[in-house]
């Protein structure tokens, strides 16, 4: 599950930075060597794949991203109102994963509590 939850953690962050690139720019365009060099609203779209599978696609209001706000919902936002969406996930996020390890330190501890102990027991049988 930490995994899991480092993996999401890393996908929010990166987010972030794709909005945060869009905003500074007026007209998104490809970057040089990118497909659709040339055509204003093309880019390429990550489909899932962990930055590993892209497909070239024709964004046509750029200044808009739909956003996952929970329970499987989309909402469709303007770039400057999905930033402080996309920060909420990212310390919510954090939180959860600052949760799992703590757990999983508690977890190891009490492990070792056990272990010692059973140790203890079967010295003195």
């Amino acid at each position: 599950e930490q995994e899991n939850a480092e993996w999401l953690l890393d996908a929010l962050l990166d987010l972030r930075e794709q909005i945060e690139l869009l905003i500074k720019q007026d007209e998104p365009k490809p970057t040089a060597g990118q497909p659709g060099q040339g055509v204003p609203g093309e880019r390429l779209v990550d489909l899932g794949a962990g930055g590993i599978m892209f497909a070239r696609a024709r964004v046509d209001e750029p200044g808009q991203i739909c956003v996952d706000v929970g329970a499987g919902v989309y909402v469709q936002l303007p770039l400057q109102e999905a930033l402080p969406v996309v920060e909420r996930r990212i310390a919510t996020q954090r939180k959860h994963l600052e949760e799992l390890i703590n757990k999983r330190a508690q977890a190891r501890v009490e492990s070792q509590v056990l272990q010692e102990t059973l140790q203890q027991l079967s010295a003195d049988a």
